[in-house]
């Protein structure tokens, strides 16, 4: 009788003669002894696999996020600007009593300090999907398609926020 290989006898047999990649961390496995990446550790199997939308919801996200960024910061520059204004204009002793000059001014703190809120939890966001690509093409479908989408409508998030806080205050 003859012998039938198995998987793993499959795949180091496949391994030894292709450059074939980690599906995790894009290792080249040629000539890997074990059914895990030696890399990454993610289990390798043998299996026809269809292209995942990994890479471009990654991809999404990371844009998104990074014009988010850009625009919070802009935005934190911008209304900054009234705050420094308030700040050379005013009498210490007047900041030190009441902390502004007049209620008028409050928008422009508050606005300066959610801009800042932002810009460290939208900034933060976005260095952590950018430094975490292969946990990213760990996660389920699911979950890489909200993460994606979510850093893609991002911008529009922060739209959302400015224009709430311009209606509230």
């Amino acid at each position: 009788m003859s012998h039938v290989p198995t998987e793993p006898e499959l795949l180091k047999s496949l391994l030894k003669i292709a450059d074939i990649t980690c599906p995790s961390c894009r290792y080249n496995l040629r000539q890997c002894e074990s059914n895990r990446c030696p890399e990454c550790g993610v289990q390798l199997h043998l299996g026809v696999v269809v292209p995942g939308l990994a890479p471009a919801l990654w991809a999404a996200a990371v844009f998104g996020l990074a014009i988010t960024t850009i625009l919070n910061g802009y935005l934190l520059l911008a209304s900054s600007g009234n705050v420094v204004r308030i700040l050379m204009n005013t009498k210490l002793d007047d900041m030190v009593r009441a902390g502004f000059t007049s209620t008028s001014e409050l928008p422009d703190w508050f606005m300066v300090f959610t801009m800042t809120i932002l810009l460290l939890i939208w900034g933060g966001t976005l260095a952590w999907v950018a430094v975490s690509r292969r946990r990213f093409n760990l996660l389920t479908t699911k979950r890489q398609v909200l993460i994606g989408l979510t850093g893609l409508a991002s911008p529009l998030l922060l739209l959302g926020a400015i224009a709430f806080l311009t209606w509230l205050l």
